[in-house]
């Protein structure tokens, strides 16, 4: 999930750690600030979770299973014919 405020990003993925870039300095989103402004990190973790709050949960209950299969026959090797 991500939430902006003014030229700042959060980004948090899963369980994993909240990333905090500053979008105006930074667009390809390369230098992690969440160390250098963890207060900033908070408030929009805030924001970001009061938000996911009121949202509805999902009725459907994820993709049914599908068996793979390729979507081409496989390869095939090359064969000599029509060479001399």
């Amino acid at each position: 999930m991500a939430a902006r405020q003014g030229p700042y990003k959060l980004v948090k993925i899963g369980g994993g750690t909240a990333q905090l870039f500053d979008l105006t300095a930074d667009i390809g989103e390369t230098r992690d600030l969440a160390r250098e402004q963890p207060d900033r990190v908070e408030q929009l973790l805030k924001r970001l979770q009061d938000w996911n709050s009121q949202l509805i949960a999902p009725r459907w209950k994820g993709a049914p299973p599908t068996k793979y299969r390729p979507p081409f026959p496989p390869p095939t090797k090359p064969t000599n014919a029509g060479t001399q």
